[in-house]
């Protein structure tokens, strides 16, 4: 299930109850700036973790578990530039190992395949 940015919230651990946490009220700017950590894959400070209402009560979840499309956040230039790195990284390893392989070597062809992919991506990450 994807939850709403609405009903995401932030919880800490407590043993004040059987469920082994509490929720905590983080509003306005704190709690955009706590939602981008999370969109950009950082670790929450302060031992936080996300939490969602469901309407009968709050549940532990995952970042994946946000509909992040309609919650207005976009990942931020830091890490888009940090995952281009990575994509140019595996650009340049995929022409190391296609240097070594015969011209005529299926796998070589397969290889330029991916690495325009890889290309393509690159340049669809530096417009966004």
């Amino acid at each position: 299930m994807k939850y709403p940015i609405g009903a995401v919230c932030f919880g800490v651990p407590s043993g004040l109850n059987a469920a082994g946490y509490e929720y905590i009220s983080i509003m306005g700017q704190r709690r955009v700036n706590l939602l981008q950590l999370v969109l950009d894959e950082k670790p929450l400070p302060d031992g936080l973790f996300l939490l969602a209402y469901d309407g009968g009560g709050f549940s532990k979840i995952g970042p994946d578990e946000i509909n992040w499309e309609t919650s207005g956040l976009e990942r931020s230039k830091a890490y888009r530039e940090r995952a281009i790195k990575l994509v140019q990284k595996a650009i340049e390893r995929l022409d190391t190992a296609a240097y070594f392989l015969p011209i005529d070597s299926n796998i070589r062809k397969h290889i330029i395949l991916k690495r325009q992919d890889l290309e393509d991506l690159v340049e669809e990450m530096e417009r966004a």
